[in-house]
């Protein structure tokens, strides 16, 4: 079993059966929004991925989709990306627009200038349609910024899934505490939260004006 087929059970008790558009926000190897897009019959299917080799790969499996390059945070510009480059594809996933507060990037990343936009430059630069259906948010200690970035368009989100942290492995970045705050703040409800390892949460959210 698919270990998203929670988050589709979720989206199916809440919102319906269909979700016509998806965003995966980190997607690494498109293939969570591939399952998604599959179990819930997704006509418009969005990727996002600042690691290059990782958008490749996407782009040659799922050729389909809108595979679009680069970081998504709250600003317009460009910074420096940690890529992880190692066989290991959990590592590849850690790569992120912040820096470790450990060791764990020495000797497996190196830094890169990427492209960063705000996820309101993007919907409109990309004609994403609204509403959003689902979200689907895993950026590595970002996810606040990436939630802050879709400035008065997170009205159209009907439902988010995000990953957050409840302890700071990346330097200055927001917890699941502040992105709880955030999202409450814009009138989503928390559905759903599951810890995985010891210090990670992933949360469902639905947009209680939406409902």
């Amino acid at each position: 079993m698919n270990s998203l087929y929670y988050l589709v059970e979720i989206y199916r008790s809440h919102i319906g059966t269909t979700a016509k558009t998806i965003l995966d926000i980190g997607s690494r190897d498109g293939n969570d929004a591939n399952y998604l897009s599959q179990e819930l019959f997704s006509k418009n299917v969005y990727t996002f991925e600042a690691n290059s080799k990782c958008l490749s790969l996407i782009n040659d499996n799922y050729p389909n989709f809108n595979n679009i390059y680069g970081a998504v945070s709250n600003y317009d510009g460009t910074a420096m990306f940690n890529r992880v480059d190692s066989p290991d594809w959990d590592a590849v996933g850690t790569s992120s627009l912040r820096d470790r507060t450990d060791t764990w990037y020495q000797g497996k990343s190196e830094k890169v200038s990427v492209p960063v936009k705000r996820m309101d430059t993007l919907i409109l630069k990309h004609s994403i349609p609204a509403p959003m259906d689902l979200v689907k948010i895993d950026t590595e200690g970002c996810s606040f910024e990436v939630i802050e970035g879709f400035g008065e368009n997170i009205a159209d989100v009907k439902m988010i899934h995000v990953e957050n942290e409840t302890y700071g492995y990346w330097k200055d970045q927001k917890l699941s505490d502040d992105v709880s705050e955030l999202l409450l703040s814009k009138k989503f409800l928390l559905v759903h939260s599951q810890k995985f390892g010891e210090n990670s949460v992933d949360q469902v959210w639905v947009n209680d004006n939406l409902l």
